[in-house]
């Protein structure tokens, strides 16, 4: 190889990291935590919980719908139950309110714009929402990850794009203590960690309703 090719490939591999470093810190913008302690009190977990259990590996369709690939439908069902309240969109598209039938509703990356954010882009409904790699979420996963959520709490996932691609909800503990979480598409609870561990998704998020149980 010349010096001059040698160079080339030198320049170019720099620029390429620089490129990836910018994207992965943009891809982390947005770990939110709102001021107000109280934001989102009324919300009901256990009223959560039993919407989750009901209906984990089934489908409402007199009170709401399948939506097909049904994840994130089935977390905003579980919140509403929750007591959190519907807003109205102008269109399908907007992130601006939450209703049956919107994107932010049953689309996994509309969800994320308005109950978090997605590159600080959002309307952060959420009390906290905060970014984690897959890799830091199991690394952390007993000091720091799974110590604030309860049940109703919101899990989601994206690829290494920052494309948003599946939800679920925290949905209770089993009898050693392990975070278990409910979901559709593929209906089931499941290990929290073990969840983590075996999914090929880059980024995990953590939603917290409210501050609390």
């Amino acid at each position: 190889m010349s010096y001059k090719k040698y160079l080339k490939g030198i320049s170019l591999f720099s620029i390429s990291a620089v490129l990836i470093s910018a994207f992965v810190v943009q891809a982390y913008a947005g770990n939110y935590t709102s001021t107000d302690p109280d934001k989102n009190s009324n919300f009901d977990r256990d009223a959560a919980y039993s919407y989750a259990d009901d209906w984990y590996d089934g489908y409402n369709e007199d009170d709401y719908y399948d939506a097909g690939l049904d994840c994130t439908n089935f977390a905003s069902q579980v919140l509403h139950e929750g007591g959190m309240p519907t807003a109205s969109i102008s269109s399908y598209e907007d992130i601006n309110g939450w209703r049956p039938h919107s994107g932010t509703w049953e689309n996994a990356h509309y969800f994320r714009h308005y109950w978090g954010n997605v590159n600080d882009v959002g309307k952060n409904k959420a009390y906290s929402y905060t970014i984690y790699t897959k890799t830091s979420a199991l690394n952390n996963f007993y000091n720091d990850f799974y110590l604030p959520l309860y049940q109703g709490d919101v899990i989601q996932y994206a690829t290494s794009s920052g494309d948003t691609v599946h939800s679920q909800v925290i949905y209770d503990w089993d009898s050693y203590g392990n975070m278990r979480i409910a979901q559709h598409t593929d209906n089931d609870i499941y290990d929290l960690e073990d969840y983590i561990s075996s999914t090929s998704r880059y980024y995990v998020f953590r939603y917290q309703i409210k501050n609390g149980s």
